[in-house]
């Protein structure tokens, strides 16, 4: 076809890129834009931005500000903070002035009514807060045991907002991040128990004071302001008051003339209207000139660095004496999981875990989770780990690429301390290795650990031996060359990158899951069951469907009208509902008859129930003994002659009948006093007292009672069993006196008791 023969052409003509690429790793999937009119460039096989502007950083943002006279506004935007175990808010910035009288306000972040929320001031040179939050209100200020800021110095001051352990709201205010002093005098810190944890913040940053506020503008310079991991961006506001942009009082000294003291690629740090207390730091990719008599902070930066690389020895290094503030260290690999740096002593640890770096500093961890390091490019780690405070951030970006948090104040003894460098990384080249040790000025002392200096009148504080580590960072062998097979499918451009490779298409073109170049409008492949074939000069495709299928995009079965394959699913839907209603209706059905039968079952097996015998059949009621709980055979030795009552009750046995009267019987029936008895209801038990219970001092008569009715509701012929009846029929008996029963001496002395022969004919 046309196509593939021009596709096969212009892959022929991309072969020269791996050429010019072959030193790079895989393009970063998440590397943030330059900014502000900046240009993507890449230098010494770095990712790096061409800014308009000298005074822009990386990304090509204006952090570093001159504040005087009217203030800077800039519109930040409303956040809405939730403070909890897991989310705090921040606050950060650098400033440094000279001004004898040490006032003034640096920072106020407003609301959308102007009103002040947070701010930062100095008054005689000592700094401060105030917050004004739902209604909640706090001002504090370091007092006079805290040395004065106003030293032409630069200095850190953090905000934090945090709920406690206790869910209270807590204010942290730290001064240099209790670098050099005790905890007393760097933080200051209120815990409050009815302000609440969620707030609006902003929309509006101003620097400065409005001309006729009680506490007048400060004069100086602010740098690195940052809301929570965001560094601001001050271009936008100044990019017509070119006065205020960068601190230029403190870059007079950072030249002589049309030279650079730091060199053309030196970063220069310089205090106010002076050439003397400055400190130079090296792009990443350069290295100092090692100029004595002059220490490592103030070497210019001119020369492309080589970079090391480790060996399958254990890179051990050893800071000395001096606990340093920060440590700066690029690391390329593509290692997955490994040790960046490690000092156990300091129960510090720096790890990758599966291209994502985990920073640990006592009991606090951050993580980077959106950042691979792990992609064969160079990536700057810059670490700064002080007593009350952590921080990491990679290839001096922000945001997903920096993470700071407070810790428990801890400081750090000095003395000698080991440290591991790449563990578990063998050849993983190493560079831009820096240490800051301390930064108070007329007492820089700074170091690059991975330059080789033998000179006598330094004295360095730490010793990183050459034992582990070899000068060089190979990018391995060609992979796109590799006999018998490429890598890549033939409609693909294959890439050498720095010890791998990645495919890669045309314009126009575009690499679906399988690794094939096709037209970006037919990845993915819109045809259901068929090939997309892109039409020419435009984005416009057509589908060659597969055998048995048809349609535009190859979705329909062929013979299959599409109306009826409507019919055939509105067809299935009613039998569907139509069954669920047929299973519906048998099991109600169902559960109806079983219901039924199990009714029946009880009255065939039970007889009567407890109800119908005018007596209660709540469960495990006493009363319901001698009706529901009675198991065992009824003993109708009750109704046989001789049986006697105990405690003096008298059995009632009618004498013999003859010609349907009794022929003699000097006992008569017992009888019951009616008296303060009611009839029953329906389900209302016989008597209040229990079967269990004595009746009058006697057993109860209600259990012999029960025993009879037990027999009436058992039979199923409505007969007495034939052991019901003994050979001679019953009689009353007394335990005080017996009498024998004989038919050849009947007692005719004795009439006949009307009450017997009606008992007889009833019984």
């Amino acid at each position: 076809m046309p196509t593939a023969q021009v596709l096969v052409a212009v892959i022929h003509a991309w072969l020269h890129l791996p050429l010019v690429l072959g030193a790079m790793g895989s393009p970063p999937k998440n590397l943030p834009p330059c900014l502000n009119g900046g240009t993507q460039n890449i230098s010494e096989e770095r990712y790096g931005c061409t800014c308009v502007l000298p005074e822009m950083d990386r990304q090509c943002k204006l952090t570093r500000v001159t504040v005087g006279g009217a203030p800077t506004e800039l519109l930040y935007g409303s956040l809405s903070v939730t403070l909890n175990r897991t989310h705090s808010f921040r606050i950060g910035l650098q400033y440094i002035t000279n001004d004898p009288t040490g006032n003034g306000t640096l920072l106020s972040v407003r609301n959308a009514s102007k009103q002040t929320q947070i701010s930062f001031f100095l008054i005689a040179g000592r700094p401060g807060f105030s917050i004004n939050l739902n209604r909640y209100a706090l001002i504090m200020q370091f007092n006079g045991t805290v040395a004065v800021t106003n030293d032409n110095a630069w200095h850190h001051l953090d905000l934090f907002l945090e709920a406690d352990a206790q869910g209270k709201f807590a204010v942290y205010f730290l001064l240099d991040r209790c670098r050099n002093s005790a905890v007393a005098l760097c933080q200051l810190h209120k815990t409050v128990d009815t302000s609440p944890l969620s707030f609006e913040i902003g929309p509006t940053v101003q620097l400065g004071a409005e001309p006729g506020a009680t506490l007048k503008s400060f004069d100086g310079c602010l740098d690195k302001i940052m809301i929570n991991e965001e560094v601001l961006d001050f271009y936008g506001v100044l990019w017509q008051q070119p006065s205020k942009r960068g601190c230029q009082k403190a870059e007079q000294g950072c030249k002589q003339g049309d030279k650079k003291v730091c060199g053309q690629y030196g970063i220069c740090y310089n205090a106010l209207s002076a050439t003397d207390m400055l400190t130079c730091l090296c792009y990443p990719g350069y290295k100092p000139n090692a100029s004595p008599p002059l220490n490592p902070d103030r070497w210019p930066c001119e020369r492309a660095s080589v970079p090391w690389s480790t060996t399958a020895a254990e890179y051990n290094a050893r800071f000395v004496d001096i606990v340093p503030a920060r440590v700066r260290l690029s690391i390329r690999t593509r290692k997955m999981t490994f040790t960046a740096f490690v000092v156990a002593s300091w129960n510090l640890y720096l790890t990758v875990n599966y291209g994502i770096p985990k920073l640990r500093f006592g009991a606090v961890t951050i993580e980077l989770k959106k950042v691979n390091v792990s992609d064969g490019n160079w990536h700057l780690y810059e670490i700064g780990f002080l007593p009350s405070f952590i921080e990491i951030q990679i290839d001096g970006l922000d945001k997903d690429f920096y993470r700071a948090s407070r810790v428990p104040h801890s400081p750090v003894k000095s003395g000698p301390a080991d440290l591991v460098i790449a563990r578990d990384a063998d050849g993983a080249c190493l560079d831009d290795a820096w240490v800051d040790f301390d930064s108070n000025w007329r007492n820089i002392q700074h170091d690059y650990p991975l330059e080789v200096i033998a000179n006598p009148w330094y004295t360095r504080h730490i010793d990183w031996p050459v034992h582990g580590r070899k000068q060089s960072c190979s990018a391995g062998s060609s992979l796109c060359n590799s006999d018998p097979k490429p890598p890549c499918d033939p409609s693909a451009v294959c890439v050498d990158e720095w010890r791998g490779y990645r495919c890669d298409c045309i314009a126009g073109m575009k690499l679906n899951p399988k690794g094939v170049c096709l037209p970006e409008q037919c990845v993915p492949n819109p045809c259901a069951h068929g090939a997309c074939n892109a039409t020419a000069m435009d984005k416009n495709f057509t589908c060659t469907c597969d055998t048995g299928w048809t349609g535009d995009l190859c979705e329909q079965r062929e013979g299959v009208a599409e109306a009826g394959f409507v019919w055939w699913w509105i067809l299935l839907i009613v039998l569907l509902i139509i069954l669920l209603i047929v299973i519906i209706i048998v099991l109600v059905c169902c559960c109806c008859r079983k219901r039924r039968d199990r009714k029946h079952h009880t009255a065939r097996s039970g007889g009567l129930d407890s109800d119908q015998l005018g007596m209660d059949s709540q469960f495990n009621d006493p009363w319901d003994a001698g009706e529901k709980d009675f198991t065992g055979s009824i003993d109708y030795s009750v109704f046989q002659p001789g049986f006697k009552l105990p405690n003096g009750h008298q059995r009632y046995t009618p004498d013999r009948m003859t010609n349907g009267s009794a022929t003699h019987g000097k006992s008569i029936p017992p009888t019951f006093s009616t008296t303060g008895m009611v009839p029953r209801d329906h389900g209302q038990k016989t008597s209040v007292i229990p079967p269990w219970v004595k009746f009058e001092g006697q057993e109860n008569p209600a259990m012999n009672l029960d025993q009879a009715l037990e027999y009436g509701y058992e039979g199923f012929d409505g007969k007495p069993p034939p052991e019901f009846w003994a050979d001679d029929p019953a009689r009353f008996e007394s335990d005080q006196t017996s009498e024998e029963y004989s038919d050849e001496q009947p007692d005719s002395n004795n009439n006949q008791d009307p009450n017997v022969i009606n008992l007889e004919k009833t019984i």
